[in-house]
């Protein structure tokens, strides 16, 4: 297994509680599917790209140059509230640890070595009384 891309529209109530509406809006996002690690770009306004693994986050211009830092990034939101305002790192951390687990789940769970087993069919109620 390599990385898989998508061009993806990010938005919600979160973003804007954050003090970052836009700055993930209309994103492309590469992970990778043999280790932790997500790209974000463009990182709006800019065209800078985030790079995250769960011990180091930066956001990096085209050329590789990176202008923010974060190393031990989930240490940073100690202390936060709901609504602290986040840092550029700050979003890219959630963002590249929440894409990563989506995006590769299903590429996880057909690794080798992964078993899985089929369970009794459920039936759930639904609001007007049919199965």
């Amino acid at each position: 297994m390599g990385k898989f891309s998508e061009r993806g529209h990010q938005g919600g109530v979160l973003w804007g509680v954050k003090g970052q509406p836009t700055v993930l809006q209309e994103a492309n996002v590469r992970v990778d599917l043999n280790r932790e690690w997500v790209s974000h770009w463009p990182f709006a306004p800019t065209d800078h790209r985030s790079q995250f693994t769960p011990k180091r986050v930066t956001i990096e211009t085209p050329a590789g140059e990176v202008v923010e830092q974060l190393d031990e990034p989930r240490d940073s939101f100690a202390g936060y509230v709901m609504e602290t305002p986040w840092s550029n790192a700050q979003v890219a951390y959630f963002a590249g640890y929440t894409m990563w687990t989506y995006l590769t789940s299903p590429f996880i769970l057909a690794r080798p070595g992964v078993l899985t087993d089929e369970i009794e069919p459920w039936a759930e109620r639904l609001g007007d009384g049919c199965a």
